[in-house]
């Protein structure tokens, strides 16, 4: 397929009279409801039956960790942001009340089959609000986080070492992990419901990535009932993801460009040192036979790629062609996971403020060439996103992230913040993040094919055009397949 350069600057025209009739909607209105997509929304289930159900659950586990809840319950700002240390025996308690209790919520024998996000429907709906929840649930809450969180570290190392023993002439090709968020560290203001866990395995090959998180998976439903999905506990085979993260050679490409940022660690396999005819020296092994992770700098993914490999090293690039592709999935998976999902108020702002800072991040990666030459974002908003995740970064108190709020709503919506508005106030913002992602979308469109029409070979213009398309219409497939407007 070949395309005249006129052709695509006509195209380009057309697009951004789209994005400006678009942009000519009212700033701040609701999105239009959206039929939900079953693939991480729970079943709708009788909500008495189902919050019975849960309120026993909690009441009975919360019994069963009575020695420990001292440890989970509300403390001093110092307190609330560290982590909370238990002995191994104590640990081992709180793991086993947490796979017990999922397993009893995911059994149907005694009520509806749930999972985490019935939890979190049952937290935000809970009666009192989440004064009442803090005073009686608080405590087991996070304490089922904790678990959780061990539980999936224990199984993690389990299928290293599992998968290495089954498949040892593979070792090699295993890196080691990369972890993404704030779970691993298991502060205590971290520890709720609404947090997800989420990891990648990290192997030169995909076939051997897809093995390990397959295994993962299934162990993960024989301690808990629950699958990753229903758990919330993601491991993804990087560089093959699913829908339920990043997807393409953007997602792999936005994923690696994290390993960047400043406090990036990655962590990966120990081996001893390389003999005589070996490529790669033997694993390291503890003294349970499980091989060892060390942190490093997120960049030592690329050095050790590059060394199993027998290649240069060669660190990721984020240019226009990742574009509009890693915009539009930020702006998929916040309508998607978070504006349809079972978040409170503040939870979903946060949440939403997070992809709207992402989405800024890798346009101005992506469009850093065309700066200056096409119109730029909302900077108000934006600076509020990354003041919100700033503010999540360093465990900022729920009065602290209240003022920030409260400062923006002033500003830019002339609304004093009160608990009469909150949600309000939530959705408005919300509305302006959706809108400013599909704005980058737009303005990358445009740029990437002004960008094209600039190619005098007619081949390789039609070449980048075919590949643009391809592109997007993968990306358009997972926004329909959500069942996105």
């Amino acid at each position: 397929m070949k395309i005249p350069a006129r052709g695509i600057a006509l195209l380009g025209l057309a697009l951004l009279a789209c994005a400006f009739l678009r942009a000519q909607a009212p700033s701040g209105a609701a999105a239009p409801a959206t039929a939900p997509a079953p693939a991480r929304q729970a079943s709708a289930k009788p909500l008495p039956t189902a919050e019975a159900k849960l309120m026993a659950l909690l009441d009975r586990t919360s019994e069963r960790l009575k020695a420990v809840s001292d440890r989970f319950g509300p403390g001093s700002d110092a307190t609330e942001r560290s982590r909370v240390k238990l002995s191994d025996s104590e640990a081992a308690l709180v793991s086993e009340a947490c796979a017990e209790f999922f397993k009893a919520m995911a059994n149907s024998s005694d009520g509806p089959s749930l999972d985490r996000l019935d939890l979190q429907r049952f937290r935000n709906n809970f009666s009192g609000g989440m004064p009442a929840w803090n005073q009686r649930y608080l405590a087991v809450e996070r304490a089922l986080m904790m678990g959780r969180a061990q539980i999936v570290k224990d199984l993690w190392m389990e299928t290293l070492t599992d998968y290495i023993n089954q498949h040892p002439d593979k070792a090699a090709l295993i890196i080691g992990e990369i972890d993404i968020g704030s779970w691993i560290d298991m502060k205590l203001n971290s520890l709720s419901f609404p947090g997800d866990i989420d990891f990648s395995s990290a192997a030169v090959d995909v076939n051997v990535n897809q093995d390990i998180v397959s295994l993962f998976n299934r162990k993960l439903v024989g301690r808990t009932g629950l699958d990753m999905i229903q758990a919330d506990a993601l491991c993804t085979a990087h560089g093959s993801a699913s829908q339920h993260v990043f997807i393409g050679d953007w997602g792999k490409a936005y994923a690696e460009m994290e390993l960047l940022r400043p406090g990036a660690i990655v962590k990966i396999l120990e081996r001893e040192p390389v003999a005589a005819g070996q490529h790669v020296g033997r694993l390291k092994l503890d003294a349970k036979g499980r091989p060892t992770l060390k942190p490093m700098p997120g960049p030592q993914l690329f050095w050790e790629v590059a060394f199993a490999k027998g290649q240069a090293i060669e660190e990721p690039k984020f240019d226009i062609t990742k574009e509009p592709m890693t915009t539009l999935e930020m702006w998929r998976h916040e309508k998607h996971d978070i504006s349809q999902g079972p978040f409170s108020d503040a939870d979903k702002l946060m949440k939403v403020m997070k992809y709207l800072e992402r989405s800024y991040y890798v346009n101005e990666k992506a469009l850093a060439a065309h700066r200056g030459k096409m119109p730029g974002g909302d900077p108000d908003l934006m600076q509020f996103a990354v003041d919100m995740v700033d503010a999540k970064r360093r465990k900022l108190s729920g009065a602290e992230i209240d003022r920030l709020v409260s400062n923006y709503a002033q500003t830019r919506l002339g609304e004093t913040l009160s608990s009469g508005n909150y949600g309000e106030i939530v959705t408005r913002i919300e509305a302006q993040a959706q809108t400013a992602m599909l704005d980058n979308a737009a303005r990358s469109v445009a740029c990437r094919l002004k960008q094209m029409s600039t190619i005098n070979d007619e081949a390789e213009r039609s070449a980048e055009l075919q590949k643009f398309w391809c592109d997007l219409d993968t990306e358009m497939a997972a926004i329909r397949e959500n069942h996105l407007p």
